[in-house]
């Protein structure tokens, strides 16, 4: 029983002790921080959730500018 009660422990310990994980918004609204995460995920040195919302927020962004371009109002 204290085996299990330890292994519980230091499962918890270990899976609170990663990165936070930004949504999409914040990157869309950061591109820089997007951009700066997705050369991170790129080489290896981050992965998972942020990659990917990272990822979802620089098109979003993109997409953004892009309509806000093709309407006229960029300027």
């Amino acid at each position: 029983m204290k085996k299990l009660l330890l292994v519980i422990v230091a499962t918890l310990a270990i899976s609170g002790c990663g990165e936070k994980i930004y949504d999409s918004s914040y990157f869309q609204a950061n591109p820089d921080k997007a951009e700066e995460a997705l050369k991170k995920c790129d080489s290896g040195d981050m992965s998972g959730g942020n990659c990917e919302n990272a990822r979802k927020g620089l098109d979003d962004y993109k997409a953004q500018k892009l309509k806000a371009h093709l309407e006229g109002k960029d300027k």
